[in-house]
């Protein structure tokens, strides 16, 4: 079966195991998603081992969220799965930089569990309100997150020059700003 849009990719993933199989191989081999991350953390100066793992550990995760519906289809399939590479990265990074301490407080293991659960709700609800907001918003927030330059936000979203895109990113912001501080939940959670 081809799959020629995200859409038949996504579908695909939903359905049977055959074809959820297909639709991976497709992503990771053919359309060089395995390839772009592994590129991806080599700029981050990831260790070769440790790319190859967090690519599968990121595809997996990628499957999951599709099954499970939380993948909003608010981004290209490409641009979600190098998020997820990327959270994954920054995720081992810290966790690395935390295992050279010698000292085990199994209080604080608790406290940092419990952060993380925190840090992780207030994750997944600043991710939900940016999946809310206006597409334009949506795609410049996807792109800083990336990483992603004024001049590749410029071009890649067609603003005219640099300038433009530093208006947009702030009244992005500015509107996003007004939203958390207008929102009961998010103050409980702060």
């Amino acid at each position: 079966m081809m799959f020629d849009t995200d859409e038949q990719i996504i579908q695909a993933i939903k359905s049977g195991e055959n074809q959820r199989n297909l639709a991976l191989k497709h992503i990771f081999i053919t359309l060089s998603y395995k390839e772009i991350g592994i590129n991806f953390l080599y700029n981050k100066n990831c260790k070769p081992e440790d790319a190859e793992e967090i690519v599968v550990d990121a595809l997996i995760a990628f499957d999951k969220n599709i099954r499970n519906d939380i993948f909003r289809n608010q981004s290209s399939l490409l641009t979600y799965f190098l998020a997820i590479v990327k959270f994954l990265f920054f995720r081992r990074s810290n966790n690395q930089l935390k295992s050279y301490e010698n000292i085990v407080d199994y209080d604080l293991i608790q406290e940092s569990f419990e952060k993380q659960l925190f840090n992780e709700n207030k994750l997944a609800f600043i991710n939900n309100i940016i999946q809310k907001m206006e597409n334009k918003c949506k795609n410049i927030f996807v792109l800083l997150q990336l990483d992603t330059s004024y001049e590749d936000i410029k071009d890649e979203l067609g603003y005219k020059n640099i300038n433009m895109v530093k208006k947009a990113v702030y009244r992005c912001r500015q509107a996003f700003r007004l939203y958390l501080d207008q929102n009961d939940e998010w103050q409980n959670l702060k």
